[in-house]
């Protein structure tokens, strides 16, 4: 991975007044970080179009980020329509016992 400069923000997060504070009883003071990659591969979406000229999107990925905004977008772009007639769903796995 190219340098994406976490070192030097960490090393701004404890250079900061807020890292230095006094504590109190019982309290402390931790940092935790993460990372997700954002691989883009193969994937599909179903567009249907309503009778009201609204639209929805359905794709099966997670919403992780903001991908129904990036999708509700995307529609609203090639179809020429505001995005806010643009209804983006992520469907939920049915569990077992589900009626539909």
């Amino acid at each position: 991975m190219r340098n994406i400069g976490y070192v030097e923000t960490l090393q701004a997060a404890k250079k900061h007044a807020h890292y230095a504070a006094p504590l109190g009883p019982h309290q402390g003071r931790g940092v935790a970080s993460g990372f997700w990659f954002n691989v883009g591969g193969e994937s599909s979406a179903a567009v249907h179009i309503n009778e009201d000229g609204t639209a929805v999107v359905v794709s099966g990925n997670p919403d992780i980020g903001g991908s129904r905004a990036s999708m509700a977008i995307m529609a609203a772009e090639v179809l020429g329509l505001p995005v806010d007639r643009v209804r983006p769903i992520v469907p939920t796995p049915a569990r077992s016992g589900t009626v539909f």
